[in-house]
């Protein structure tokens, strides 16, 4: 009997653990840390070394100081590294950042220069980048936004698909969703998503095909062009729309409507399984 006992208690606590541990998945905040942050950009070819400047107090946000590193393998460029105890706290210093940014921009940018700001998690991040330099620094920029993008907010990549008789399409969406708790304890999702749609016509007239028209929909919402020409290869590529409402899902189906030289084509674009 006291063997039995033991058994049932046993099986009893390990409900019980299993309980909490679930709990905790829901509400796991998986913060940031700078430790996080300079590995994630070492392994995607960005050196990101600690700067011994002292950095002005006008930069504190929400009462945090940042860290100033230098990307030393691209122009040695100022980077400043924010890192907040929880998602809110993060939200908070945007919002007091967009009141006195250029206040805030004028310290830290020395020349003339574009500072982008990227936001994951419980972290800020801005990256200043000559002016002289932006053009030559395109694909540094790009690799800045996917790694923040990929592993800093663990985004993911979906691409939808369909055609009709003269064209085809896609929408190349993205997305990240990180689950917070909020200051009810309750949870509540960090989200942003991007949809653009890229068209390709089908036919060898590409010169007789004039402006284009589009528009397209999913459940969750939709969007339209104003009228393009097509590129010499027979496509038009949409701009990157942004959105942190109810994203569309791997069972969406978007509806794209196409309007050119007095003919309309209409189909679906389903995910690619």
């Amino acid at each position: 009997m006291k063997f039995k006992t033991g058994i049932v208690l046993i099986m009893v606590f390990a409900f019980l653990m299993s309980g909490c541990n679930a709990d905790q998945d829901v509400i796991n905040d998986d913060l940031l840390t700078i430790s996080k942050i300079t590995t994630a950009f070492y392994e995607n070819g960005i050196m990101l070394d600690k700067s011994e400047k002292s950095v002005p107090n006008v930069l504190n946000l929400n009462g945090i100081k940042p860290k100033l590193f230098k990307m030393t393998d691209i122009n040695n460029n100022d980077t400043l590294v924010y890192i907040f105890d929880s998602y809110l706290e993060r939200k908070k210093a945007i919002d007091e950042y967009k009141k006195r940014r250029d206040k805030f921009i004028k310290p830290f940018v020395k020349e003339a220069a574009n500072p982008y700001k990227y936001e994951a998690k419980n972290a800020i991040i801005f990256v200043a980048f000559p002016m002289k330099n932006l053009i030559s620094s395109e694909h540094h920029i790009k690799n800045i936004s996917n790694t923040v993008f990929e592993k800093l907010n663990d985004g993911k990549y979906m691409t939808f698909k369909g055609e009709g008789t003269d064209w085809e399409a896609r929408i190349e969406f993205k997305y990240y969703e990180n689950k917070y708790t909020d200051k009810n304890g309750g949870i509540a999702y960090d989200q942003v998503y991007w949809e653009q749609p890229v068209l390709k016509y089908k036919k060898s007239n590409i010169e007789s095909v004039g402006k284009v028209s589009y528009e397209f929909s999913a459940e969750t919402g939709g969007s339209s062009s104003a009228s393009r020409f097509l590129t010499q290869d027979g496509y038009i590529y949409g701009v990157h729309e942004e959105s942190s409402g109810v994203r569309p899902d791997e069972n969406s189906v978007y509806k794209i409507t196409i309007r050119w030289n007095g003919k309309e084509e209409i189909f679906e674009l389903k995910a690619e399984q």
